[in-house]
């Protein structure tokens, strides 16, 4: 772009001829969202074939595509839901913990594997118990859960997770539904899972710092002869 001289790059000077349709836009997205979807973004691509028409019936022609009128619009907070940040959360001992699982690949036994990390941390202690797993299905959920506990020495009332299809049946974030195995799993030792909105993975910011040092620590400079090592060493 410096060595071209231009002012501005190519897509905002095709987003600039939309300023003067601003209001229309507006207006088509008003009418899409409360008469057609109902949802905050309405429907873009309806708005585009409004806007379209609009200009056509003018003697006019749309000269930009599609992709910059949904950039148009974000920037000035058309169909943008507005995200309220979590916020700090503060629980009392044994009242909530945070869980979650990532991939990684790791050198064990002279060989290159892929792991799966499940981690579960306490939200007042910030006492942490992790496990490396070859798969993580449901069967490994109630396993990994069931040794964090005993490693505890009791369970939370709730567990934080994100909307994972291992624990979740159907839905997200409030309207999430456990599957049957799992509600009996939450029975047996008295918690619940709560799943966090979609969009809002702060609300588990506390497992996810586990991952961190994991990363950055446990897996550099360390060598595993075999699982139960790598287990170990966690």
């Amino acid at each position: 772009m410096l060595r071209s001289g231009a002012a501005a790059p190519p897509g905002i000077e095709r987003a600039a001829l939309l300023d003067p349709y601003l209001d229309d836009i507006r207006a088509f997205h008003e009418t899409c969202r409360t008469e057609s979807t109902k949802r905050i973004d309405g429907s873009m691509q309806r708005v585009w074939e409004m806007l379209c028409e609009k200009l056509k019936s003018e003697g006019l022609r749309l000269e930009v595509p599609y992709s910059t009128l949904t950039r148009f619009c974000r920037e000035h907070g058309i169909g943008v839901r507005e995200k309220k940040p979590s916020g700090r959360i503060v629980t009392a001992p044994g009242e909530e913990a945070q869980h979650d699982t990532s991939p990684y690949t790791i050198k064990v036994g002279g060989k290159m594997v892929k792991r799966h990390c499940a981690s579960l941390v306490l939200g007042y202690s910030r006492m942490v118990f992790i496990r490396f797993f070859e798969r993580f299905q449901r069967f490994h959920v109630k396993v990994f859960l069931t040794d964090a506990f005993k490693y505890f020495g009791g369970s939370c009332r709730r567990i934080v997770i994100d909307n994972s299809s291992v624990v979740i049946a159907c839905g997200a974030g409030r309207f999430a539904q456990v599957s049957p195995e799992i509600e009996a799993f939450e029975k047996r030792f008295g918690f619940s899972f709560l799943a966090h909105e979609v969009g809002h993975a702060d609300r588990s910011g506390k497992v996810e710092r586990v991952f961190d040092y994991i990363e950055k620590n446990l897996l550099v400079g360390r060598v595993f002869k075999d699982d139960d090592d790598l287990n170990r060493q966690a």
